[in-house]
Order: structure tokens, then sequence, then C-alpha cells
């Protein structure tokens, strides 16, 4: 073996500390993991409680007409507008430039 400093073991417990350090990295992820795993379970049946009374309220205003239909009409009609006179606008425009 070869000696550094005196000590014939120094190479192996280099190597030693680095492998128990590696180790002691994966353990840790390994229990931070399962730590995520035990809330996640946990909380996995207020979750499932939350998702039913959102498909009960989904289902319940299913068939049912939209309060702001005439809103959202009225905004249609201002939009369709609005796109009518840009289209208006660029035509004008593209005929400005194609006069020399």
């Amino acid at each position: 073996m070869k000696e550094e400093n005196g000590n014939p073991f120094s190479q192996i417990g280099l190597t030693a500390a680095a492998s128990l350090n590696r180790a002691l990295r994966a353990i840790s992820r390994f229990e931070h993991t399962l730590g995520g795993f035990g809330e996640g379970r946990e909380r996995y049946p207020q979750r499932q409680e939350e998702y039913r009374r959102r498909v009960t309220s989904y289902q319940l205003r299913q068939g049912s007409a939209f309060c702001f239909a005439d809103e959202l009409a009225k905004k249609c009609r201002t939009l369709r507008e609005v796109e009518d006179a840009l289209a208006a606008s660029a035509s004008e425009d593209a005929e400005v430039e194609a006069v020399p």
C-alpha cells in the first residue's frame, strides 16, 4: 500500500469516507421522498372530497342558462365591430401604399 503522510490507509479512508457520504445522501433523499409520500397519503382524502364537491357543483350547473350570456353576446358584437374596423383600416392602408 502507498503511504501518505505516514498513514498506509489514507487512500482507503478517503474512498470509504466518499462512499459513506454518498450512502448518507442517498438515505437522506430516500427519507425525504418517504416523508412526502406520507404527507400525500394524508392529504389524499381531503383532495378527493374537494373534487367530489366540485363535480357535484358542476353537475348542478350543467344544462342551466349561463348568467352572463347577454353580456358575452354584447362583448362578442363589440369585438366583431373592432375587427371589422381594423380590417377596413388595413385595406385602406394597403390601397394608399399601392398608389405610386
